[in-house]
């Protein structure tokens, strides 16, 4: 059901439309004129409705061009949801060429409505601020979250990366650890024959020095001999002969230990070969190591990654759970706005049938006091005939107690002049 507003008179509306910038003629209220009607109600949409609401299609037209049916379609959807929503539910297309009464009462309601908008212009403000600042705080939790989400997908392509590499680490760790297994028998093995070419050398040492000691007692008993005289040749043939052989004996057993002389210097250098080996063996563990420690730093990295993945998701859930709730809130506050916008209508509706009793009332009132009016004249009238008689009467009695105070005065002085007359013949 359409609001009834009372009518506003005309120099009010052309006052308050003025004060908005919007100039209105009083001939232009009296004969409204298509052009006149369809320019005021595009600046009541651009003031109203915060926009402009043709944009670029008014301003590459002309005034001829505006009465195409298209432009009249387009502004009448724009006024008729305007002008429903401040409640007004009859406006048609007839009402742009409307009569003067008409539009006085379209432009009454759009005035009442904007001054019932500027009394809660507060609440609006208020609700307002509290919707931008709910949005301001949804937009930084999305870009928290997509920077969480953004570090959380490079966090993971590291972890990725990291993996591969230490499955590399690992499958190379592997292999020096196999090849250190397969060194540690080498070595075992080589100190083992070192062991035994050790005590091999000692015993040939022992050997050629006793030999060496029993060559130089030979020598010894040879310088004797040939000292001594040859008593019979014949001993000393079979003395020669077996010195033969113990020297071939000896000549033999010195070329066996020349033989294995050059076989111990032989081990001894592949012995040395082997040491060297050993070296880069132990310097490759020592390698492994230094890799075991790397692998345990990527190890313990790997464990901070993924206990600032499961921080980074907890926040992300923190986050998801703000927005959740601020997402309530605005729909809750939404809820509260149109309770709030619902409310309004009622109370516009009540102020419009206030108002209406309030003229009547008014008219009543007006009547009432003229008739007021005239009687406190006519009581005004007879209270100053009142105040002059009352006046008059009381300059008259007011003569008379003179009057009758100048007597009593008279008497006295003569009741006194009697009286002392009489105390004087009394006296006499």
């Amino acid at each position: 059901m359409p609001t009834k507003v009372p009518d506003l008179p005309v120099k009010e509306i052309i006052q308050y439309f003025s004060e908005l910038d919007i100039t209105i003629k009083q001939a232009d209220l009296l004969k409204p004129s298509y052009q006149f009607v369809t320019s005021l109600y595009e600046g009541i949409l651009g003031i109203y409705t915060s926009q402009n609401v043709f944009g670029n299609l008014v301003s590459d037209i002309n005034m001829e061009d505006q009465e195409d049916s298209i432009y009249l379609i387009l502004l009448y959807k724009k006024m008729y949801n305007f002008m429903c929503r401040i409640g007004v539910e009859d406006f048609s297309i007839k009402d742009f060429s409307p009569e003067t009464k008409r539009l006085i009462g379209i432009l009454s309601s759009v005035i009442n409505f904007s001054m019932y908008r500027d009394s809660k212009k507060h609440v609006y403000e208020k609700m307002y601020k509290v919707s931008e600042e709910r949005e301001v705080i949804k937009r930084e939790v999305e870009t928290k979250i997509k920077k969480k989400e953004q570090e959380l997908r490079k966090c993971t392509g590291e972890f990725e990366v990291q993996k591969g590499e230490r499955s590399k680490l690992e499958q190379e760790i592997a292999e020096l650890e196999e090849n250190f297994r397969e060194v540690v028998k080498i070595q075992k093995i080589l100190v083992s024959e070192t062991d035994k070419l050790k005590t091999e050398r000692d015993e040939s040492n022992d050997k050629l020095n006793s030999l060496q000691l029993l060559i130089m007692n030979i020598k010894q008993d040879v310088a004797c001999l040939s000292s001594q005289v040859v008593e019979d040749p014949s001993k000393l043939i079979s003395l020669l002969k077996e010195m033969k052989e113990l020297v071939n004996k000896e000549g033999d057993s010195l070329k066996e230990l020349e033989c294995n002389k050059a076989k111990y210097l032989f081990k001894i250098g592949s012995l040395k070969t082997n040491c060297e080996e050993l070296k880069q063996i132990l310097s490759l563990s020592r390698n492994i190591k230094d890799c075991d420690k790397e692998i345990e730093a990527f190890k313990r990295q790997i464990d901070d990654i993924g206990s600032n993945m499961s921080n980074t998701e907890s926040s992300i859930n923190v986050c998801k759970i703000r927005l959740n709730h601020l997402e309530r809130q605005i729909s809750h506050i939404e809820s509260k706005l149109s309770n709030l916008q619902e409310i309004d209508r009622r109370c516009a509706d009540e102020i419009s049938d206030r108002m209406v009793n309030l003229k009547n009332d008014y008219e009543k009132l007006s009547t009432q006091r003229t008739s007021m009016q005239s009687k406190i004249d006519q009581n005004y009238n007879q209270m100053k005939a009142i105040e002059q008689e009352i006046v008059k009467t009381r300059n008259e009695h007011e003569n008379e107690v003179n009057d009758l105070l100048n007597m009593f005065c008279n008497l006295k002085d003569k009741q006194l002049q009697s009286f002392n007359e009489i105390r004087k013949y009394f006296e006499e």
